[in-house]
């Protein structure tokens, strides 16, 4: 009753497992995402770390010998003085570093999507090795039973000898590539467990499948594009603040002067500076700099634009391909090798055909069968690199519902 118990409680955890639970459990729990989430809040921080003032300076000093004043000689001075950038340099610096913040961001989404894709292509290698072991199986079993008949009719004279060694051959060839694909199962399920990020063991369950195109059409969600426009941003801002170099920052502070030996006040001495930015061919430079950054994000953002949509129309007629492909398997070519094959069968027992055509009609339904489920597992695995490419998402990442 405990096995039973056990048994059930196992199957109800497979079964729970679909694509869908997988995506949820790795969206959640992915050291990847993890990492991206660590690094958002370190740039949220950075903003603030970006628009504060520079720390004030605490300063001191000994006179090697008193300097005597109509009030007293003069032993020490302490100050503190704070350096203010000038107008414009900590606001732009803190929109660099809220740049950073929304890259970041884009960076997270763009782990998720990568991490989509592949869950997706591990589940679709597994899906397809499950179907290539059912098929190879129905088609073992079928190899049998011509094993069989073959027998059957060698005993009555009514086929030959080597019609049976090659049946023979081939039930144990087959027989020896049901193995190869038992043995490769817990490959395929270390690659599903690491695209998960889970260390626990995976049972998962193939739901239905849709073989149509997606519908969205277009790059804008591409997170790619997204960063290379936010590089442009940056650059830009990185600009102004090189040309903000040539302008001078300024000080402000206090000292407080000891008198030895006097009872009056001690004399406070307001002081301020400007710094002097006097090296023109460094501020020059930092100008072409900045100006050679900007037009590099600018030629980058137009390469990844031109890149994306070359891709994506690749994708788009890749998955227009592979649905026409499965069609034609599903609807025309496996209906007709099914077909052929009975007929082959009936005119091989009839002796109307030699063994030669007979078997050529098993290994043409074998074929056809998996180059079906094969195209079914690419058609998939495109359309999670075609879903990565307009960052669209099977579910959504935070409720965890299909979008």
């Amino acid at each position: 009753m405990k096995n039973i118990f056990l048994l059930v409680l196992l199957i109800s955890i497979s079964v729970s497992q679909d694509l869908e639970t997988l995506l949820k459990q790795a969206f959640s729990k992915h050291p990847s995402i993890k990492a991206k989430t660590a690094h958002i809040a370190r740039t949220k921080e950075n903003e603030k770390i970006a628009g504060a003032l520079p720390n004030p300076m605490l300063s001191g000093g000994v006179f090697a010998e008193p300097v005597v004043t109509a009030n007293g000689p003069q032993t020490w001075r302490a100050g503190v003085s704070q350096k203010i950038p000038f107008m414009g340099k900590l606001s732009t610096k803190r929109k660099i570093a809220f740049k950073q913040s929304v890259k970041a961001e884009i960076g997270h989404e763009q782990t998720l999507l990568q991490i989509q894709r592949n869950v997706v292509t591990a589940y679709e290698n597994l899906r397809f090795h499950q179907k290539e072991v059912e098929i190879t199986n129905q088609n073992l079993e079928l190899a049998r039973h011509i094993e069989t008949v073959i027998r059957s009719r060698y005993k009555t004279s009514t086929a030959s000898h080597p019609d049976l060694i090659q049946i023979q051959l081939k039930i144990m060839t087959m027989e020896n590539h049901v193995q190869d694909l038992i043995d490769k199962e817990k490959v395929l399920l270390d690659e599903l467990q690491y695209a998960v990020g889970s260390n626990e063991n995976i049972f998962p369950v193939f739901n239905s499948l849709e073989n149509t195109p997606p519908d969205v059409k277009n790059i804008a969600g591409n997170t790619k594009l997204q960063i290379h426009k936010q590089n442009l941003e940056i650059s830009k801002l990185q600009y102004r603040l090189n040309r903000l170099a040539s302008w001078p920052d300024f000080t402000a502070g206090v000292d407080y002067v000891r008198l030895e030996g006097s009872n009056e006040n001690h004399p406070l001495m307001i002081k301020a500076g400007i710094s002097l930015p006097l090296w023109l061919g460094k501020n020059k430079a930092l100008k072409s700099a900045g100006e050679a950054g900007v037009r590099e994000a600018e030629l980058q953002l137009n390469d990844i634009e031109l890149k994306l949509k070359t891709k994506l129309s690749s994708f788009s007629f890749q998955l227009s391909e592979k649905q026409r492909e499965i069609e034609l398997y599903q609807n025309r070519l496996i209906p007709l090798a099914k077909l052929g094959y009975d007929v082959s069968e009936t005119a091989y027992l009839a002796n109307s055909i030699p063994f030669t055509e007979f078997i050529f009609a098993f290994q043409t339904l074998l074929d056809l069968e998996l180059k079906s489920a094969r195209a079914i597992s690419e058609f998939q695995k495109i359309k999670a690199g075609y879903f990565e490419l307009t960052g669209h998402y099977i579910i959504n990442p935070e409720k965890g519902d299909t979008k």
